[in-house]
């Protein structure tokens, strides 16, 4: 969006800024001729609702990170359990691979399960933020 030029600029509007501000403004502003265009197009490019839109989009990640974090430990334990029950076994001399496989091919499903909808919720979520239209 730009604000087509609406005649004379006889308005002010004046800021306080540190000395450092100064300087990255007048550097920043070379390119427009002058800080009064970089500021009046950095006004007119500004997008509240859509900044809105992305904090509160971040703001989904950390319930979400969250709850698969938890799902990831609770599979993590719950291959621990096997990868000790295997060990005892195997010391035994009782390795049988069909009990093996039964209780790892679960979890592993589990795991592809969980990174699927990882997936798909975190496209969901970057599409939101990026995104330059509301969804």
């Amino acid at each position: 969006m730009t604000m087509k030029d609406s005649g004379n600029k006889d308005q002010i509007v004046k800021l306080r800024v540190s000395g450092a501000e100064r300087d990255m403004f007048e550097a920043k502003a070379a390119n427009y001729g002058s800080i009064s265009a970089m500021i009046r197009d950095a006004v007119a490019h500004y997008d509240d609702t859509l900044m809105k839109r992305r904090i509160e989009s971040m703001n989904l990640l950390y319930p979400l990170i969250s709850k698969h974090e938890s799902n990831l430990n609770r599979i993590g334990n719950n291959l621990n359990q096997i990868a000790h029950y295997c060990n005892l076994l195997a010391a035994n001399g009782e390795y049988n691979m069909q009990v093996i496989t039964s209780s790892v091919e679960p979890l592993l499903h589990q795991l592809l399960s969980l990174n699927s909808d990882i997936a798909a919720t975190e496209h969901k979520i970057f599409t939101r933020i990026f995104s330059e239209k509301p969804v």
